[in-house]
């Protein structure tokens, strides 16, 4: 019988065993819901670095776009922020792309030590169910990036990890921590948007201007697009975690 998890935070994934299993990491408002939107538009590739100044580094070396934010907003110099719609085809097709976030990138560079690694959201939701039950490994983790840099739990990922667990069904042995998503999506029902846009981080972005970025987050399978996380053995570049639903692009050092 295979085993599912769920840890909270980025912090707690850092402290993780990965070893012998699949995590997908999940940041619904909106590292993740933004990474499976650039893949979908026809970015070739998207590199998660930990700081605004790595990106900027990278970007000086490679002349690639970058995109990120810090607080919910764009950083200064940035081609893009963290809001889905702006990764659009005309923009990003064929394009490799450096994203740093608050709270998403860290949880995608801890994924990188597991042998599998997927990203989830409501986005590609059947899709990750479907890699959930595929999955050759016995053990899976559902990884909430959290707020507050990874520290605190954000709630639209537990009940992102809630859901997940209940499409499982009685066949999965699940966690306490498991348990305790499913009972939380249980309680909050399905009527997504409204429950995002009533969450502190979906009232926080509302008060920003972004409702669009809360309204996409809401969309269930708005795309098949599974983005696998890996590291990428060698790299002297930077680039050393790759998150990419393809082949690798080719980096020059």
């Amino acid at each position: 019988m295979k085993r599912i998890d769920v840890t909270f935070t980025a912090h707690e994934l850092a402290h993780y065993d990965v070893d012998e299993t699949g995590v997908i990491v999940v940041d619904i408002l909106r590292a993740s819901t933004t990474v499976i939107a650039a893949l979908a538009a026809g970015a070739s590739a998207i590199y998660p670095v930990s700081t605004p100044t790595a990106a900027r580094r990278l970007k000086n070396a490679q002349a690639i776009l970058i995109g990120g934010e810090r607080g919910g907003y764009r950083l200064s110099g940035f081609d893009f922020g963290n809001s889905p719609g702006e990764y659009v085809p005309k923009r990003v097709a064929d394009r490799l792309i450096i994203l740093t976030s608050t709270n998403g990138t860290r949880a995608f560079l801890s994924a990188s030590r597991a042998p599998e690694a997927v990203v989830g959201a409501y986005t590609n939701f059947t899709r990750t169910v479907e890699w959930m039950r595929d999955c050759s490994l016995d053990r899976i983790v559902i990884s909430c990036a959290g707020s507050q840099s990874g520290a605190s739990i954000a709630p639209e990922d537990v009940l992102f990890a809630g859901h997940l667990v209940e499409h499982l069904g009685d066949d999965w042995r699940r966690t306490p921590a498991a348990e305790i998503a499913k009972g939380y999506a249980q309680n909050k029902g399905h009527c997504l948007t409204d429950l995002l846009f009533n969450l502190p981080a979906g009232k926080r972005l509302s008060a920003m201007g972004l409702d669009d970025d809360v309204c996409w987050a809401g969309q269930w399978d708005r795309d098949e697009m599974l983005p696998t996380i890996r590291t990428l053995p060698g790299q002297t570049s930077g680039f050393d975690v790759l998150i990419n639903a393809f082949e690798n692009p080719e980096i020059t050092s």
